[in-house]
């Protein structure tokens, strides 16, 4: 059995085959609203503050999507073992 690993209530945690977690402060429902508004013509200064999200990170998806797509976007996390 994995350790039992205490996470703040933003972070989510999926544990790989091998017991380590990929730790997100987002979940990919909430990245793929965010590119969906986006796309729908939303500034990112109103999504930030509407989703409580920083306009930094809304701009680091964007760029991470239109350079490889929902792979890109989705794929990009820190890996905790």
């Amino acid at each position: 059995m994995p350790p039992k690993v205490i996470c703040t209530p933003k972070v989510g945690r999926k544990p790989t085959e091998r017991g380590a977690y990929y730790l997100t402060k987002y979940d990919e429902e909430q990245r793929l609203k965010v590119i969906r508004m986006l796309e729908d013509g939303m500034a990112v200064h109103a999504i930030g503050r509407e989703m409580g999200i920083s306009r930094n990170v809304i701009r680091n998806w964007r760029n991470r999507y239109e350079r490889g797509g929902i792979d890109q976007l989705l794929g990009t996390r820190q890996r905790y073992t």
